[in-house]
């Protein structure tokens, strides 16, 4: 991978990424990102009423640690790295926090949704962009992947203004540009039946191949979450 010299100024840069759950009959999830100083450890948590929907959470396929609580642990010393550098493989197979076999530093996480309740549900979720400085979203990339489903793997960039292909030497989809510049993506996926599980594996990392990966985006703090909502009843089992 071939980084400007400047780039590598950006050591100083703490990465820090939390999911927060609340819910309004909904199942709600929140991933914060920050690209900074001393962010410290963020917290997962569940909200009352998408805990009586029946909707839980996990770091462990079992399920058997299921909490409304779960912590995510801080990466430090960023670093920019490229798509080709991401053990994408190895972070599926580790639940929970990843780290990066080789000491590059992005987020790296593993978790699970359970349907615990006995109601089938469609479910939305939206990635928001909550606040940023420095403009270091610009060289931010958001990938997710949804139950080891590498043929549907997603990436994620802010718009350029001269747009560049970083991709094209891999087999899976380009990237695609944010929904806005307040939301990273909107997804959904129906009849979440009882008993069912979903799972995501979610990276987050400084692109070092985009042309704004570069000494001004060093200290730069980018803040995201990541929200499940039930978005439509389909009926109540038996």
């Amino acid at each position: 991978m071939k980084l400007l010299t400047t780039k590598y100024l950006i050591t100083k840069n703490f990465l820090l990424l939390g999911i927060l759950v609340t819910g309004l009959l909904s199942a709600i999830i929140g991933v914060l990102a920050f690209f900074g100083q001393n962010m410290g450890t963020f917290v997962i948590s569940l909200g009352d009423d998408a805990f009586r929907t029946g909707i839980i959470l996990s770091d462990n396929k079992e399920f058997t640690t299921s909490s409304p609580r779960l912590l995510v642990n801080p990466v430090n010393n960023s670093m920019p790295v490229s798509f080709d550098d991401i053990a994408i493989q190895e972070c599926m197979s580790t639940d929970g926090d990843f780290d990066d076999p080789k000491g590059l530093t992005y987020i790296g996480y593993t978790f699970y949704l359970m349907n615990e309740g006995n109601t089938i549900v469609d479910v939305e979720f939206n990635i928001d962009i909550v606040n940023v400085t420095k403009n270091i979203d610009a060289a931010a990339r958001v990938m997710l992947i949804q139950d080891d489903d590498l043929t549907h793997l997603s990436i994620y960039r802010k718009a350029d203004s001269n747009p560049i292909n970083y991709y094209d030497h891999t087999p899976y989809e380009l990237s695609k540009d944010f929904e806005s510049n307040g939301r990273v993506c909107t997804n959904t996926f129906e009849s979440f039946r009882p008993s069912d599980v979903k799972k995501y594996t979610l990276f987050i990392w400084l692109e070092g191949w985009d042309e704004d990966c570069i000494d001004s985006v060093m200290g730069g703090q980018l803040r995201m979450n990541m929200t499940f909502n039930i978005v439509k009843t389909l009926v109540e089992d038996d």
